[in-house]
């Protein structure tokens, strides 16, 4: 423990408060949402920390009076205890509220109720938010810790006069960290609404309007590229029929199917609408990654969402089940859940899950245009309206190829492209700036606290009060 000042005392905390246990919750009266006495769990204590809230003063279940005494053994926590979990994962998390009523808690939380008239509760209740509970995990399955450890924790006490004082200068203090977290959070938010501007600009024609009448003279209209394109597709067919050896007389050639454009709007000049499915195709090349030499793995993990970056890789050798293969520049996109829009063009040879399409763009057309595409919030809404199923829902290739696409000309693509990774760099170092001041923020609350509670954020009691907090230690231990 940090030195403190003169006149502060070191006192254990079951002298001056009663650490109280939770207890298990009769399931037949779940779902309740009115009665005498909220009954807390875990997860409203991370709903309520989530929100910036110091009190709790919402639950998602409620038990009577009558019902607490004959189902329940024991008594709920009083009005004003600090709970926090005492088993599970959420312990690292460091979530405490205090209850702004008498409240029941389940038996995977802890209360602490100050009994001395000397001590503060959310003076209290700010030393416990700057505890350290780890050291007193078990070195179980299930992380937890016992009654005792929290009982026999050591408090750094000044006067009752003091501590109020040290009170409101964290609550003046952690005020102001607030309002500007919250407006860090308003420019975050900011950030993401101009970045699907950006691409909305670029879909429609907008970002790249002042260039592409610079270079007017210079652009191979894009309906000479789609007729290029279905001149090759009809080609492949033709060849592939040849190479099977059937006849050309009797096969009969689908054209592909052109989109239903009444209704869209009108095009920049050298522009044409097209179904996804004309400018890209699947790739369905199945691989077992125990038949082949150790290479890079991608699974949806891997990918974050709406940046089009890739977190991280892993190895084919950590996988066991049949995945799929992908090549540089191909376009990987994740087809489970796909309102969590993860795309991108891999910069490596490798295999990667099969909720994962791997995708080649048509010659004459961009990857990158294309990866762009499908992060622009009108395709994720239109892919997230072809997926189905329930517990894992996905949308499939001959959905997602009857997506319209307003396609450029291919030098406009690159240039689309180039303008959209130029804007995203501006946006990405803002959102690391923006980042940077938030664990500042944390460094700033936590620093705040180690002053809190070495003497050192507020000038100390000028005249000593009468403090009996010693004798009603000795009196507790005795």
């Amino acid at each position: 423990m940090q030195s403190i000042p003169n006149h502060w005392e070191i006192i254990k905390l079951k002298c001056i408060a009663n650490v109280l246990n939770g207890f298990g919750f009769p399931k037949k009266f779940q779902g309740k949402k009115s009665g005498d006495y909220p009954f807390i769990k875990v997860q409203d204590i991370s709903d309520t920390v989530k929100i910036g809230k110091i009190y709790i003063d919402t639950a998602n279940n409620y038990i009577d009076d009558e019902i607490c005494s004959e189902h329940i053994k024991g008594k709920p926590l009083p009005k004003n205890s600090i709970i926090f979990a005492k088993i599970g994962e959420a312990i690292r998390k460091n979530r405490k509220v205090i209850l702004n009523q008498p409240s029941l808690v389940d038996n995977n939380v802890a209360g602490v109720s100050i009994t001395s008239n000397k001590v503060n509760d959310k003076f209290i209740f700010f030393f416990l938010k700057n505890f350290n509970f780890e050291i007193f995990i078990r070195a179980t399955t299930v992380p937890s810790f016992r009654k005792s450890d929290i009982e026999n924790i050591e408090v750094p006490l000044p006067p009752l006069e003091e501590q109020l004082r040290i009170v409101a200068k964290i609550e003046e203090l952690f005020s102001r960290l607030d309002a500007g977290r919250a407006a860090l959070k308003r420019a975050r938010a900011n950030l993401a609404r101009y970045r699907q501007s950006l691409l909305q600009a670029a879909f429609s024609g907008a970002l790249t309007r002042v260039w592409r009448e610079e270079h007017k003279d210079e652009l191979e209209p894009a309906g000479d590229l789609l007729k290029r394109i279905r001149f090759e597709r009809r080609a492949r067919w033709i060849a592939n029929l040849r190479a099977k050896g059937k006849d050309l007389a009797k096969a009969k050639y689908s054209e592909p199917e052109l989109p239903d454009t009444a209704g869209l709007p009108d095009l920049p000049n050298g522009w044409g609408w097209c179904n996804l499915g004309e400018i890209v195709i699947q790739i369905k090349e199945s691989i077992n990654p125990t038949n082949i030499k150790e290479t890079k793995y991608i699974g949806l993990a891997n990918i974050d969402k709406e940046t089009g970056k890739l977190l991280s890789f892993g190895f084919s050798t950590d996988v066991r089940s049949t995945k799929s293969r992908f090549k540089t520049g191909d376009i990987l996109y994740g087809k489970l859940r796909p309102y969590l829009s993860k795309v991108l063009v891999a910069d490596f040879d490798g295999v990667c899950s099969t909720d994962i399409l791997v995708l080649k763009n048509k010659i004459g057309v961009d990857t990158k245009f294309i990866k762009n595409l499908m992060l622009e919030n009108s395709f994720v809404s239109f892919a997230t309206e072809s997926m189905s199923g329930v517990q894992h829902p996905r949308t499939n290739f001959n959905k997602i190829s009857n997506y319209i696409v307003a396609l450029p000309p291919t030098i406009e693509q690159i240039e689309i492209s180039e303008s959209i990774d130029l804007n995203l760099s501006i946006i990405e170092n803002l959102e690391r700036s923006l980042e940077e001041v938030i664990k500042k923020d944390k460094i700033l609350r936590k620093s705040i606290l180690e002053k809190a509670f070495s003497g050192q954020l507020v000038p100390p009691t000028l005249e000593r009060e009468e403090n009996n907090i010693i004798k009603e230690k000795v009196d507790k231990e005795v």
